[in-house]
């Protein structure tokens, strides 16, 4: 068994969603080694001809060419991103997606944790400001694991209390990944609604997509809030009824489709943890520099010292040059005896 294999082993106990579970099966029947060992098999190719034509210049060795070379670096690079670019989706289907229920009072945001979570976990009342402390839960959206916070409605109030309550669902509303703003459809859009929804926009830069959906809530009843106003802040808005379970299944394919669920090709490998993800990382940049070297007109010998770097951290990875300590931290996962 791999290095990798033994993680996934640890994953495969740990999986809480389908998504996780597949990723993990896939990677101890050896989809990620199989990976990065293709990438570590042509740069030791792309090595080994560098010295073999400086060796041994007396032997008839094709010459290296610096454009081939340069084109083989960039294939390397570009499967090692793709690796890096699933670090992000696995680690969410693994552990759960940070995610904040956010909105006014009496939009529906506790009706839609009981709904999400198939159970009573928040207090649902006529009350305005029932909800105090932030509610938290596991659920499970389609194939997708959120942790889910229910929190307070976001209003100005005189109540202390529900001005800590308040305080906390701005603070939840900065740490969540994903954000599940529901706005109460029965009704206008409102001043402190358009606050939210600005927010929710200011939290990510120019040019990135918000991770974020609209909930236009109380679809049962006669609508008084428009779509397109919500959507000049969000791209991503649905009609649901949280009170008659309507548009839970949409609700599914939309948070799939935003956290990357959806794209998630566990049969090309996986990168599953941080470990794995380290490894990547300085391997991508032993490979850089390769590139930088070459690029400059450096020697070959300066641009086969960096390949050999780059295959020697995807062998770290992999197990087959891994130190006892680093196996020893990963067999660490593992409870025995229990």
């Amino acid at each position: 068994m791999t290095l990798t294999q033994a993680e996934s082993v640890a994953d495969l106990i740990a999986g809480e969603s389908r998504q996780a579970v597949r990723a993990a099966l896939r990677a101890r029947d050896g989809a990620l080694f199989r990976a990065v060992m293709a990438v570590a098999d042509r740069l030791m190719d792309a090595s080994a001809h560098i010295s073999a034509w400086i060796d041994y210049p007396e032997e008839d060795v094709e010459e290296v060419l610096t454009g081939e070379l340069s084109a083989r670096l960039a294939e390397a690079r570009r499967e090692l991103e793709r690796l890096a670019a699933t670090y992000r989706t696995s680690r969410l289907m693994r552990r759960g997606i940070p995610t904040a229920i956010v909105g006014g009072t009496n939009v529906g945001k506790s009706t839609l944790m009981n709904l999400l979570a198939g159970c009573q976990r928040s207090i649902v009342t006529d009350i305005p400001g029932t909800t105090r402390d932030v509610v938290r839960e596991t659920v499970r959206v389609g194939d997708v694991v959120l942790d889910l916070s229910d929190t307070a409605g976001i209003r100005e109030t005189d109540d202390p209390v529900e001005r800590m309550g308040v305080a906390q669902s701005r603070s939840r509303l900065e740490s969540a990944e994903l954000i599940l703003a529901v706005l109460d459809g029965s009704r206008p859009l409102t001043r402190e609604d358009r606050e939210l929804l600005g927010q929710i926009v200011s939290r990510t830069g120019p040019g990135q997509e918000t991770m974020a959906i609209a909930l236009i809530n109380k679809s049962d009843l006669p609508q008084a809030l428009r779509r397109e106003e919500v959507e000049e802040y969000l791209p991503r808005v649905l009609e649901i009824s949280a009170r008659n379970a309507r548009g839970l299944e949409e609700l599914e394919k939309m948070v799939a489709a935003l956290t990357g669920a959806a794209q998630l090709d566990s049969t090309a490998g996986v990168v599953a943890n941080q470990r794995q993800m380290d490894c990547i990382s300085r391997a991508l940049q032993a490979l850089e520099e390769a590139g930088e070297a070459l690029e400059q007109g450096q020697t070959l010998d300066a641009v086969s010292v960096c390949i050999e770097e780059g295959v020697d951290i995807l062998l770290e990875l992999t197990g087959q040059r891994a130190s006892e300590q680093v196996i020893d931290r990963v067999f660490e996962q593992f409870c025995v005896g229990k």
